[in-house]
């Protein structure tokens, strides 16, 4: 047998290193001094935002959302057992309720089929409008 395969076949192999070894890089060891959470500046832009929000409150006129106890317009399954923020309603005119997942199915169709026309509601064709703080509650 010539040496250098002796050689190997007698070295006792290497353990492979730990999984918490290998996989934290050098630059997530730890620091002597933690930085701040957050700098001032930051801090300044999340607040400014915060107040932006706050002043974008919706102002629309909202037609009165009907009580939840009917079948989805589009799907014809029951909404009841369904929380409010897996529904939408038309807030341009009629107040149905829809399942969120069947609203937007229904208008990734619709602006496939038509792409330049308004999206409408299902069950009043009135211009469905822009998103606002009231399609969650």
């Amino acid at each position: 047998m010539p040496t250098s395969a002796r050689a190997s076949s007698t070295q006792t192999p290497r353990a492979a290193p730990s999984r918490a070894q290998s996989t934290v890089p050098p630059a997530a060891t730890p620091v002597d001094q933690p930085s701040p959470v957050a700098s001032p500046r930051i801090s300044s832009v999340c607040s400014e935002s915060s107040r932006a929000r706050e002043s974008e409150r919706c102002t629309q006129q909202h037609a009165q959302r009907k009580t939840i106890d009917d079948d989805c317009a589009i799907c014809q399954f029951s909404m009841t057992s369904n929380d409010l923020a897996e529904l939408v309603w038309c807030k341009a005119q009629c107040g149905t309720n829809f399942h969120r997942e069947c609203w937007e199915t229904w208008k990734r169709h619709r602006r496939s089929v038509a792409p330049n026309s308004p999206l409408a509601c299902v069950y009043c064709r009135t211009p469905w409008g822009r998103r606002c703080e009231h399609d969650v509650t």
